[in-house]
């Protein structure tokens, strides 16, 4: 979420959001592409949403057959003193 905050547009936000949501997500999980919710405007709040599907194979010892989605939000205020937009 963060990251996304830290852009001075909508689209570098999501691109930023959806690169840091990749390099922390493990190659087993299965994920839909991140959401950037909100108005992207100074002092307002955006919100990154992500869904995965977790196999319960992946749980080690268990070995449980099946998956099952995990679904996460997180939200932000923009700083209402900085500049975005083009």
């Amino acid at each position: 979420m963060r990251a996304a905050t830290l852009e001075r547009d909508g689209a570098s936000a999501l691109a930023a959001a959806r690169a840091t949501a990749a390099a922390g997500t493990p190659a087993s999980l299965t994920c839909d592409p991140v959401d950037l919710g909100g108005t992207f405007a100074a002092g307002e709040v955006v919100r990154v949403d992500v869904a995965c599907t977790v196999s319960w194979s992946d749980l080690g010892v268990l070995g449980l057959p099946g998956t099952v989605e995990v679904e996460a939000s997180s939200a932000a205020p923009l700083d209402r003193y900085r500049r975005t937009g083009a």
